[in-house]
């Protein structure tokens, strides 16, 4: 896209490098649309809650080519493909306890899935960028997922 320039930071504590950041190997680079979402994401939930924990954040998994979703199992309707869907983590917190923190601070979300650590021990956020938000609430447990209530 002429004119487009690929910008370094999204907000105060993330960078597009983090969101972009696979371990799979396959290219994996955010077009400008998402670029914009992973922007509001970052600045409406992710850097609120960062700065509210007072600690780091882990992108764990961001932003999500086709072929990073296929190779990682994602849903074919993931979030993380347009960009609006992050999963993170921080040292000390558990998935659970940044859900509630999520919930305690009023952040806008569509969803957000804390998932056990026999899941992985992460929390899911996206952001419907531009749209309503559900405010869907889910555990990810070891047999499947359920709707979660703080």
């Amino acid at each position: 896209m002429s004119g487009f320039v690929r910008p370094v930071r999204l907000g105060t504590y993330f960078t597009l490098a983090e969101f972009e950041r696979t371990g799979t190997g396959l290219p994996n680079v955010a077009p400008p649309e998402a670029i914009v979402c992973m922007q509001a994401l970052v600045r409406h939930v992710l850097d609120p809650l960062r700065a509210d924990l007072g600690r780091p954040l882990r992108i764990n998994s961001g932003f999500r080519s086709d072929a990073v979703n296929v190779a990682v199992a994602g849903s074919p309707t993931s979030a993380h493909k347009s960009g609006k869907a992050a999963d993170v983590d921080a040292d000390g917190l558990d998935a659970e306890q940044l859900a509630r923190r999520v919930v305690a601070l009023r952040l806008p979300f569509d969803q957000i899935i804390w998932y056990t650590p026999a899941r992985g021990g992460h929390l899911h956020i996206a952001l419907n960028v531009g749209g309503k938000q559900r405010g869907s609430m889910l555990e990810a447990y070891v047999w499947g997922y359920r709707r979660w209530t703080p």
